[in-house]
């Protein structure tokens, strides 16, 4: 602190409004190529510039000519699938050393944003429906980037819900939703985990973009939350200038000459006074003081390769097993593929959540190191194209002229000569777009539907098997063709380890263990956000409140082809009673037993949820997820004892002029297998 006065009264006022406006990239060499942008140096008295990057999923830079690559890990929405906050934690560890092995400060994610809706286009980037799961995952990954030194910066600070209109429209939400549900993560991951930095967001909150609102930034998280880094904008957000400032909005990204002439001219007429960015200049110095560069830190240049093992691992440990009737794991010699996903795997979403990787597997590839491949079908798929890619292009088209149109014949050869059937259903999903309810997007086009159904029929008429495989970023509709597949996984985005991931998974050199972070509805339309979530309205009503993913389909009884939590194993568990642990006045912890019934290893997540009391006009969630833990792996016939840590804030309820306050009645905890204890506060 000694040094940040010392740097501050050195400083113009001049100096002061340039550090709160990022260096602009126009026209200047930004180093390694590609980070996303850089803060302004003060050279003369020894503060740097700060490089940050993208990198949600691995770092995101330019490869340079086929000379520099990032590793892609497994996206957040699959990170959070595997229910396991140490291997999520190692995974950003892994995520902190490659950027500081390629001179990156600050890693712009992890995304803390709610799963709001199926088809958000950034749902990928976000780890879960569930505001409990994300703040656990959240807290896992910003400890583990800054492990290394590495800062990180969670985002975006808020109701960044989807992508349609993202800089215009206005998140109108109540109170106690916003707080309960959507800064709900933010709040304990600052608390657990001091991230260096804060992103808000491009949206609106009941009319004040994030980037100037100072009940968000100043009040709440300055104030409330006592956070002691730096808040920042997200890149070329809109919102007034000279109110970003006073709402201690420290960063502008990306900065520019007009938005500093801005400030300085705010300051000399008096509409801005020099102490209140004197406020953001600390703000960020703070910052800029604890990063690689202003510690000396020299880059490698190197990634370590033992982060692709990591990554696999946490690849493997993220895929969702929905269906399996007797199918998986394969126990054949000869299996035929179909989809042009085989060969053009989809292993991650695009723009900010992308990565520049090395060359990585096909499915096909993986598949053929431990299976023969059916000859007809792989002829038939040898020069099948790629789906096209851009922003302006329709990435997920209805009349697909891409993906090959198979035959009844074909499908009959193929289902003659090989003892099983992989079928690939793929999905591009990027930032800045929204899936919608077509075909070809949430609903499967025309081509995929006939080539599910003619080698279904062909290969049940021989009564062998068929799984199918979703590459996608989101769920999709499956609940009008599921019958046709005898085994169903839900891959997502697993990172460039895909393919041997799955193929182990597949063949059964490894066990299934992970569950949904999100709800796969019986279409959209049921999801509670739905008709919001498409309107062309910008002024977009939360009217679901608190009542988000399962919360409101297990309100509402309604099914969901595949719901929260859900997943499959090749092995049976069996868990026992709650027990609690300790009970004090600050937490709650609770234990349980969870044994290997069945005839292989495996690692089993449990999940803890509670019901609390109901409060006059304050509807509650049946249940919500308040704690979860996951197994190592267990042996047929072993049996581990897993904790659940409960601290008294997370049963907390917002209230109309009280803020958060723990409800007087009976909470009821739901673990495992329907096993309950009844405790009153």
């Amino acid at each position: 602190m000694k040094k940040i006065d010392k740097i501050l009264r050195s400083m113009t006022k001049e100096e002061k409004a340039s550090i709160t406006v990022g260096f602009s990239r126009k026209g200047k060499e930004i180093y390694p190529k590609g980070a996303a942008g850089i803060t302004f140096p003060v050279p003369r008295l020894g503060v740097p510039s700060v490089v940050m990057a993208d990198g949600p999923a691995g770092v995101r830079i330019d490869t340079e000519g086929g000379t520099k690559f990032g590793i892609s890990y497994p996206c957040e929405s699959n990170l959070a699938c595997t229910f396991n906050t140490e291997l999520v934690k190692d995974i950003g560890g892994c995520i902190g050393k490659d950027a500081r092995n390629y001179g990156i400060d600050i890693i712009l994610a992890p995304a803390l944003n709610i799963q709001r809706d199926p088809l958000g286009g950034r749902n990928f980037e976000y780890f879960s429906e569930d505001p409990c799961l994300i703040a656990k995952m959240g807290t896992a990954y910003v400890k583990g980037v800054q492990s290394s030194g590495t800062g990180a910066c969670i985002k975006h600070l808020a109701c960044n819900n989807r992508e349609t209109d993202r800089g215009k429209y206005s998140a109108e939400i109540d109170e106690r939703t916003l707080r309960e549900v959507y800064l709900s993560a933010f709040r304990e991951v600052v608390f657990e985990s001091s991230p260096y930095c804060i992103m808000t967001a491009y949206n609106k909150i009941n009319g004040i973009y994030t980037s100037a609102d100072a009940s968000l930034t100043k009040e709440i998280v300055f104030g409330e939350w006592a956070y002691d880094g730096m808040i920042m904008s997200d890149w070329g957000a809109d919102g007034d200038n000279i109110e970003r400032v006073r709402a201690q909005n420290d960063l502008y990204m990306e900065g520019n000459a007009e938005k500093c002439e801005e400030i300085i001219s705010a300051v000399e007429c008096g509409t801005l006074s020099e102490e209140e960015i004197e406020i953001c200049s600390r703000h960020i110095l703070g910052t800029v003081m604890r990063t690689h560069s202003a510690k000396g830190t020299k880059p490698s240049g190197k990634l370590d390769i033992t982060h692709l093992d990591i990554s696999e691992k946490a690849a493997v440990e993220s895929i969702v097993l929905l269906e399996n009737k007797d199918m998986l794991p394969l126990d054949c010699e000869k299996i035929s593929l179909f989809g042009n996903a085989q060969r053009h795997p989809v292993i991650g979403g695009l723009g900010a959540g992308d990565v520049n990787t090395c060359p990585y597997s096909s499915f096909r590839d993986a598949l053929k190191s431990r299976f023969s491949l059916g000859k007809t079908a792989d002829e038939i798929y040898k020069n099948c194209p790629r789906k096209p890619i851009g922003f302006d292009e329709d990435e997920n088209p209805e009349n697909d002229v891409w993906e090959v149109n198979l035959s009844e014949d074909a499908a009959a050869k193929a289902a003659e000569e090989s003892d099983a059937a992989i079928v690939f259903i793929s999905r591009l999903t990027r930032e800045g777009k929204d899936h919608t309810p077509r075909k070809g997007d949430y609903r499967l086009n025309e081509r995929e539907r006939n080539t599910l159904i003619t080698v279904s029929n062909a290969f049940h008429m021989r009564e062998k098997k068929v799984c199918v495989v979703l590459d996608v970023g989101n769920p999709i509709e499956v609940e009008s063709w599921k019958r046709y597949a005898d085994a169903l996984v839900f891959l997502g985005y697993a990172g460039q380890r895909s393919a041997e991931a799955l193929a182990s998974i597949l063949r059964g050199e490894k066990t299934p263990s992970a569950r949904l972070a999100f709800s796969i509805p019986v279409a959209c339309e049921d999801s509670p956000a739905h008709e919001s979530f498409l309107t062309d309205n910008l002024q977009i009503p939360y009217n679901e409140g608190i009542f988000v993913g399962y919360r409101y389909y297990e309100k509402m009884n309604k099914r969901c082809s595949y719901s929260f939590g859900y997943g499959l194993s090749y092995t049976q568990f069996r868990c026992g009673d709650l027990k609690i642990v300790e009970r004090t006045d600050s937490q709650l912890v609770m234990s349980q037993t969870v044994k290997n019934v069945g005839m292989r290893g495996g690692k089993h997540a449990a999940l803890l949820y509670v019901s609390k009391p109901d409060c006059g006009d304050l509807a509650q969630a049946k249940r919500q997820l308040i704690a979860f833990s996951k197994t190592s792996l267990l042996s047929p016939g072993e049996e581990e004892t897993v904790f659940f840590h409960i601290t008294k804030e997370a049963l907390y309820t917002w209230k109309k002029d009280k803020g958060f306050v723990l409800l007087k009645g009976k909470y009821i905890f739901e673990g495992e297998e329907q096993k309950f204890i009844h405790i009153n506060f």
